[in-house]
């Protein structure tokens, strides 16, 4: 996302849930519910990540999933890095390529290389289901 007005609207509309200065295991909800689910960082990049996360939103009614990091900074990472801004909103409708489009987009691009004689992408030791439309 290179659009700042839009990064601090989903900053906003996360810190409206999230205490977005407190870091687990202390508690980071503004208000405690009755479900909470939680994942490592790198679930993001699996391919079941999206059909979950777009079917659990439309279940509880939302019209769009948003995604924001907090670590490490924005301002002192983020836009240095990548010139973008961490975070992305995208529509419960919205396809696996869809969101597979906005990731690869948000500078994970730099952390990852294709191994061609595996055909697949490579973060460090760890590979990543290749996508159609990222060959």
């Amino acid at each position: 996302m290179t659009d700042h007005h839009a990064y601090l609207n989903i900053r906003s509309r996360c810190g409206a849930t999230f205490d977005l200065s407190v870091r687990l295991p202390d508690q980071v909800f503004r208000e405690i519910g009755d479900e909470s689910l939680f994942c490592e960082f790198d679930r993001v990049l699996t391919p079941e990540f999206w059909p979950a996360l777009s079917a659990m939103a439309r279940w509880h009614g939302d019209e769009h999933v948003e995604l924001l990091v907090l670590e490490p900074d924005c301002d002192g990472y983020y836009l240095s890095e990548y010139q973008s801004y961490p975070a992305l909103s995208l529509s419960v409708e919205a396809g696996e390529d869809d969101y597979w489009a906005l990731i690869w987009s948000r500078g994970c691009q730099r952390h990852l290389r294709f191994d061609r004689d595996f055909g697949e992408r490579r973060c460090g030791d760890r590979a990543f289901p290749q996508m159609g439309m990222l060959g």
